[in-house]
This record gives C-alpha cells, sequence and structure tokens, in this order.
C-alpha cells in the first residue's frame, strides 16, 4: 500500500484529520492501538509513524465499518423519504415517532441483550425528544395535557396542525426484538430530519401570538416530581425555577414557610389558562376532579408498529392504549 503523505517530516493533527477522514476521538483511538505518539511538546506527528498508522488494518476497519455507516443511513433516510414525500405528512407522523420513542427511552434504561448498541442509541433518543421539547417551549406551541394513570397525553397546535403524542411514566420490563429495533431507528431517523426543517419553517415565527401561554410568569415554583413532565408544562406556561410554591406529591418533609402544591395544579391552570384556587390543590386536600381537555381527540401509535410486536409485547401496548384511551 502506498503511503498517503508527501516525503516531508511532521504534519499537524488537523491535517492528519483531514487526510484521514476521520474524527479526533477515532485517532487518539488509532493512536492508542497503534501505539502513534505526538512529537514531544508539539501538536504534531512524524509523517513515517502516520503513514504506518494509514497502512494498519486497525484504520482499515475503521473505514470499512463508517462506509457500511454511511450506506445504513442512507438507506433509512430513504425509508423516511418514501413514508413521508410531503412535509405536511411528515410533520403529521411526529406524535407516533415520539410515542415510540419515548417507551424505548425507558426501555433502554432496563437490562437488554442490545447492551453493546444502548449507549448510542439512548443518547440520540434523548437528545431528539429533549430538542423537540425545547422547540415546543421555545415556540409557545403546547395547547393542552392530560395525566392518566401510567402517562401523560400532550397535545400542541403547530400552524395548521394539532396532534397528540402519550409519554408513558413507565414501562414494564421486556428485551427487545432485531425487527423491533430497527422500527425505532425509523422513528428516530423521522424526528432527526422532521426537526430540522420544522426549525427553518419556524424562523420567522410569531411567538407574540401565544402570549396566552404566559400563564406562570409570574409565581416562581420548583418542581419535586417527575420534573421532565412538569418543568416542560411549566416552563411551556412562562414559568421559571422559583421557591414560591413547591410542586410535590406530598412525600417529602414539609417546612413551615412553604406553600406545597399538588402537580394537579399546574395541570389545571394551563389547561384552563387560568390561574386555579391554590388552597384547593394544597398537599392533603381533596383535589378537584382531573377532567381530560380532549374532546374529539384520539392517540395512535401506528399500526406497523404493532404489527412488529410479539403477542406478549403487543398486548402490553394494546392494554396502554386501553386503559388510557383519550376521552
Amino acid at each position: 500500500m502506498k503511503n498517503l503523505f508527501a516525503p516531508t517530516t511532521y504534519i499537524s493533527r488537523k491535517n492528519i484529520l483531514k487526510e484521514l477522514k476521520i474524527t479526533s476521538d477515532e485517532f487518539k483511538m488509532l493512536c492508542v492501538i497503534t501505539n502513534t505518539r505526538q512529537i514531544k511538546g508539539q501538536d504534531k506527528f512524524y509523517v513515517k509513524d502516520i503513514n504506518k498508522l494509514y497502512r494498519t488494518d486497525a484504520y482499515y476497519k475503521l473505514q470499512k465499518e463508517k462506509r457500511k455507516y454511511k450506506k445504513f443511513n442512507r438507506d433509512y433516510l430513504q425509508m423516511i423519504k418514501d413514508k413521508y414525500p410531503k412535509l405536511e405528512l411528515a410533520v403529521e407522523g411526529i406524535p407516533e415517532s415520539i410515542t415510540v420513542l419515548s417507551i424505548i427511552k425507558i426501555l433502554l434504561n432496563k437490562e437488554s441483550k442490545f447492551s453493546s448498541i444502548k449507549t448510542e442509541i439512548k443518547k440520540r433518543i434523548e437528545t431528539v425528544l429533549n430538542d423537540f421539547k425545547n422547540f415546543v417551549e421555545q415556540y409557545k406551541l403546547l395547547d393542552s395535557v392530560f395525566l392518566s394513570d401510567i402517562g401523560f397525553y400532550y397535545k400542541i397546535k403547530m400552524n395548521n396542525i394539532s396532534f397528540i403524542w402519550y409519554e408513558p411514566v413507565d414501562v414494564e420490563e421486556y428485551e427487545f426484538d432485531n425487527i423491533l429495533l430497527e422500527n425505532y431507528i425509523i422513528n428516530l431517523f423521522h424526528m432527526e430530519m422532521i426537526m430540522k426543517k420544522i426549525a427553518i419553517e419556524f424562523k420567522d415565527y410569531n411567538i407574540e401570538h401565544h402570549d396566552k401561554n404566559n400563564i406562570f410568569n409570574n409565581i416562581g415554583c420548583r418542581i419535586d416530581i417527575m420534573k421532565d413532565h412538569f418543568e416542560f408544562i411549566y416552563k411551556c406556561g412562562g414559568g421559571t425555577i422559583g421557591e414560591d410554591i413547591i410542586i410535590t406529591d406530598g412525600n417529602v418533609e414539609i417546612e413551615k414557610d412553604k406553600i406545597y402544591i399538588h402537580p394537579q395544579y399546574l395541570l389545571d391552570s394551563f389547561n384552563e389558562r387560568n390561574m386555579k384556587n391554590k388552597e384547593e390543590y394544597l398537599i392533603g386536600s381533596t383535589l378537584p376532579p382531573h377532567k381530560s381537555p380532549f374532546i374529539d381527540d384520539k392517540l395512535h401509535i401506528g399500526e406497523d408498529d404493532i404489527c412488529l410486536l410479539s403477542a406478549r409485547k403487543k398486548d402490553i401496548i394494546e392494554k396502554y392504549l386501553q386503559k388510557n384511551e383519550v376521552k
């Protein structure tokens, strides 16, 4: 195999990464494997050492895997384009993908035979879910919320489209099938693609039209229960973290100078766009009914997703939907 670099003595790390088409982390890994070291006191390497690294099996295998990964990405991207040929259809597919990824996020924290890929998948899922919620929060898109026995239903309005997605509080532990995991990866690619698209679409969006969502901008709450959910709802209502009110289920040590309120206070206030009477929601009080804000809305998980499940897994998901159907 020929040398990659022309005869010279030294080469900088920046040029190495550019010519080898690798990342800094990949280069560090190759240096460890091949025992390649930089020139002492400089961020440069001997060209002869880098040419030797270029000819190693380690570098060849790394490039082979990267080519395979690029093809893998291209295949999935094409699947997404075939499934959602128009932007409107891709937006309408968001609730399915968010619901599926929210379930997977919980399952990936449990024991799984896919431990070798769990970390990478989990990181990507967490990133896209956080990006989506930050987007909803930034543009005041959250319309209403309902908490059932086992999860949250969120409804957002995005231009002329409104939809509901479901996020479980917990799910039963079971392992993935390969085909099921691949199906979830499609949902992941879908969300990664659509987030880029809608960020461009909303670039000039007028947030002032949604001032009605600033229901919590005059109080400071500290959320002590299910922070991922209740802080999201609170911030969508213009709230900032503070100490005026403590949102909790009551399983805390009570301090005399603090006001402790059940989290249903946030849900009911947000849905009605009216600050409810705190006295009715104090810890220890009999709470008013938590009514669903949804009338004709329904939650859907795609039929293709259900079909990929084994009989036992299908039964678990169907029970979630039956038990928590939005009415």
